[in-house]
């Protein structure tokens, strides 16, 4: 969606058209005190945004969202992978030599609700690679 395509509807009152538009980016429109405002539906957005902020977004959401955490986007995209996964992955390799995907068998290793509290290189294994000194660290 282009930022002129933004303003178009709300200049022609289309903002039921803008609504449907914004929903397929998990946006919602929000009439606010007579002003729109736009609610990301994203791990890590915060608040509401204005039409100036949405076009910032719009443009690469991905870094608007690390910058709104105050992270860089490699921090924002591991805290994220691990948000959605609810878990950190098992940092040890298999006996195949694929990456372990077993959850962590601590609970200290719960993903944290913020970006910037996540330590994407804190070592995290589960019950089988916890003990093993033969687990293997993945490059990170």
């Amino acid at each position: 969606m282009q930022d002129s395509k933004i303003r178009e509807w709300i200049n022609n009152g289309s903002l039921a058209e803008l609504a449907v538009e914004l929903e397929a980016l998990k946006i919602n429109l929000i009439i606010e005190y007579g002003s729109l405002r736009f609610d990301i539906r994203e791990p890590g957005a915060k608040g509401l945004l204005s039409q100036e902020e949405l076009e910032i977004y719009l443009k690469d959401p991905t870094a608007f969202l690390a910058e709104q955490n105050q992270v860089s986007v490699k921090h924002y995209l591991a805290w994220r992978e691990s948000y959605l996964r609810q878990y950190p992955q098992c940092w040890a390799t298999t006996k195949s030599g694929l990456p372990c995907r077993s959850m962590p068998s601590n609970t200290k290793y719960n993903v944290l609700v913020e970006p910037a509290d996540f330590d994407p290189n804190m070592p995290v294994y589960c019950s089988v690679h916890e003990d093993s000194t033969a687990s293997i660290r993945r490059d990170r």
